[in-house]
């Protein structure tokens, strides 16, 4: 922890069914000093996946839905550019992260600040990123689209279900899908950033991601997720009693399809693949189901090995430690496997640094040069596919506004501007000319492309 700046971190260990090690370090706040302990609260964002395809799961072995079920039976208004991936993708395309689909799709959440219905809707302009089921796309936006249709079958919603069917099943009672009611919680770790001029953690606020649902929104503890690894790596088993048949977690870890190779994981490892929520892989001779987790301020990653009882958990409160959690994983695989020891934490810290070095990396500017037009000229609306996005000359600058959203750009270069975009950081925005030598595109790194609205100036 101190060679990778994190403030806080709880670890939790599975054995032969048992929890044998459950312990917090460090602390949940740098300026207040309160310690981590296995009842700490962090966000444990992408794992929430693995609960989606649970629930699914689960509501497979009520008879419920089938993971061939299409997407439209449960969320009639789902739409998407593609009218064949509109009608054919199923919940198991979904949950296979095979849809067409990637993360390209998220600015639709992260930038939008709308709800999950009104997330579906501006879904249906985007276009696919690939072909339908010829590979592997991260998409967090049809994990929850997934989740949706999920709540929908259960009745409830998938907050709801996931409370009814998962947490209280497995007594995991400090666990939630939501940062509401959060404040009134004792015990919450705080997320921070690592400030590289201070070379340490800062405390950030909550990120609130509850509109991404079957995606990323949950908050756990460690205890909670020992006793959900319990269930897991016991064959969908707690205390006896079944919480998901067998046959279908199997099929939850069945590979569905390439995720492509792992180069860090020669030569321990032999295919890299994904299930109905998983990661899946197999690390000296063993399969392992895991899955990462990564919101502002917050990383968490899990591990198991199917059949064995065995299995682990990592939760931390900084970012810009991206690989530590992996790490710990790695660490405790190897001492519960045997045989060669690679210095995880060596290689992954030093992949660390490097990328929080990308992170602070000032682009090239070439100095001395000016916009080619007034600012009032690159005023107006420009559309993408998620919506349509102003920009305003206000005082000596330009800004960008697109739903709760407001950017405010400093000249960088040329028809280039540098502004902060939310989770996305700082990117440089780039108007192009067209032959009239009016601006009529904008692209805007790891954001979009926005084409602009015919009409011209200010709207």
């Amino acid at each position: 922890m101190e060679q990778w700046g994190t403030a806080g971190l709880a670890l939790g260990i599975v054995h032969n069914g048992e929890v044998v090690f459950l312990k917090g370090f460090g602390t949940r706040n740098v300026r207040t000093g309160e310690p981590v302990d296995p009842d700490t609260i962090f966000a444990i964002g992408s794992i929430t996946k693995s609960f989606t395809a649970v629930l699914a799961g689960v509501l497979v072995d009520d008879g419920r839905i089938s993971f061939d079920d299409r997407l439209v039976k449960h969320v009639p208004n789902f739409a998407v550019g593609d009218a064949y991936i509109t009608g054919a993708a199923t919940l198991r395309d979904a949950l296979s992260h095979r849809t067409g689909y990637d993360w390209r799709m998220d600015p639709i959440v992260f930038l939008s600040g709308g709800s999950r219905a009104e997330i579906i809707k501006r879904m249906q302009h985007v276009e696919p990123h690939f072909p339908f089921r010829s590979g592997y796309g991260y998409s967090n936006v049809m994990y929850m689209v997934a989740g949706e249709a999920l709540g929908g079958a259960a009745g409830a919603g998938w907050d709801r279900a996931v409370a009814d069917r998962i947490f209280m099943p497995l007594g995991m009672n400090r666990s939630s899908t939501t940062i509401r009611g959060l404040e009134r919680q004792t015990n919450v770790a705080t997320p921070h950033r690592y400030v590289a001029a201070t070379q340490g953690p800062k405390p950030i606020s909550w990120r609130n991601v509850d509109m991404i649902g079957g995606g990323g929104p949950i908050n756990s503890t460690a205890r909670d997720m020992t006793r959900y690894i319990q269930m897991l790596a016991n064959d969908g088993k707690v205390e006896g009693r079944i919480l998901l048949k067998s046959e279908t977690l199997k099929e939850l870890l069945t590979s569905h399809v390439d995720a492509g190779e792992d180069p860090d994981l020669r030569p321990f490892t032999n295919f890299h693949t994904w299930g109905l929520g998983w990661d899946l892989k197999d690390y000296k001779g063993r399969k392992i189901a895991s899955h990462g987790g990564h919101i502002d301020g917050m990383q968490a990653e899990m591990a198991f090995v199917p059949g064995t009882g065995f299995g682990v958990v990592v939760l931390t409160n900084t970012d810009g430690v991206r690989y530590l959690p992996t790490a710990i994983v790695r660490n405790v695989l190897d001492r519960a496997f045997g045989g060669i020891r690679p210095e995880w934490n060596a290689g992954l810290l030093k992949r660390g640094h490097a990328f929080r070095e990308r992170l602070a990396a000032v682009p090239p500017r070439v100095k001395g040069t000016r916009p080619t037009l007034p600012l009032t000229a690159y005023e107006g609306s420009y559309r993408w596919p998620h919506g349509v996005a102003s920009v305003r000359k206000q005082g000596e600058r330009l800004m960008i506004i697109y739903g709760p959203h407001q950017v405010a750009l400093e000249h960088w270069q040329y028809d280039t501007f540098r502004g902060s975009w939310d989770v996305f950081g700082e990117q440089l925005a780039t108007f192009s000319l067209a032959g009239s030598g009016k601006p009529d595109r904008l692209s805007i790194n790891f954001v979009g492309d926005f084409k602009r609205v015919a009409g011209g100036g200010a709207e």
